[in-house]
């Protein structure tokens, strides 16, 4: 029997990302041309685009994980304010803050959930122990298994317990449903969707799960060519398709996007 997603808190005015301008590149040759998106306080949203469209690297720089700039240096006119916190030169407060999951996670394979769990718990000052047996349970998991006996879902579940027992004000997440079935998606789903209304809490994700996208996002946001083309609800985007179909709707904003 389906279940219901957990009823929704109202999305703020608030704002708990600001960027404006952003430009990124390894090499010569930018990954972000130019970014500019807004997070509002008390919702989810979804980055949605191309492979190689740069919203994994988007995230790794909201979190302070790869520098934007130089320490001493601001290009004139960006801004890149998370929390209020600029993710350079206030990244360890930033990281305290914030619950990051990216796309993969390698650990020693000796490793038990509850040695992850406590290093973890180390670098967090918000953690609860009853948040992280919590959702372990919700799950399907115990903090006796080895991370090297997990498997690909089994990991990301992991994960997205990690980050949610520290009660973040801010999740960023890479590619959360990856490696799931069905039933853990739903779990996964609701459980974001729970933790942001307990905690008025703001859910940055990125997926190419467009299911999860329409069950647990407010707005999408889609990349193409380096900047964000686009921000809009999702019932918005749904209606410009033909049949009432999300994907179509997004992947014509994306074609448009790659035109431009």
């Amino acid at each position: 029997m389906a279940t219901e997603a957990p009823a929704r808190a109202e999305v703020g005015a608030e704002t708990a990302v600001k960027i404006r301008g952003l430009r990124f590149g390894w090499t010569r040759k930018d990954v972000l041309k130019g970014v500019d998106l807004d997070v509002q306080v008390g919702e989810i949203m979804a980055l949605v685009g191309a492979n190689g469209a740069g919203k994994s690297t988007l995230l790794s720089l909201l979190c302070g994980a790869e520098p934007y700039r130089p320490f001493w240096r601001r290009p004139k006119g960006v801004i890149v304010d998370v929390l209020g916190l600029d993710p350079v030169r206030n990244g360890h407060e930033l990281r305290s803050k914030i619950g990051y999951v990216p796309d993969r996670t390698e650990l020693p394979k000796w490793m038990k959930i509850r040695d992850h769990f406590r290093l973890v718990k180390a670098l967090h000052p918000r953690w609860e122990d009853r948040e992280a047996a919590r959702f372990l349970e919700r799950f399907g998991l115990n903090e006796s298994m080895r991370y090297a006996d997990l498997s690909k879902g089994q990991r990301m579940l992991e994960n997205v317990t990690a980050a949610l027992a520290v009660r973040p004000p801010l999740l960023l997440l890479d590619e959360p449903f990856s490696g799931l079935d069905p039933v853990a998606r739903r779990l996964v789903t609701d459980g974001l969707i729970e933790h942001m209304c307990e905690n008025r809490a703001s859910v940055l994700l990125v997926s190419h799960s467009i299911a999860d996208v329409e069950r647990c996002a407010d707005r999408v946001a889609l990349f193409a060519g380096g900047r964000v083309a686009e921000v809009a609800s999702v019932d918005e985007l749904r209606g410009r398709s033909e049949h009432g179909d999300l994907e179509d709707a997004l992947v014509a904003v994306a074609l448009d996007g790659r035109a431009a």
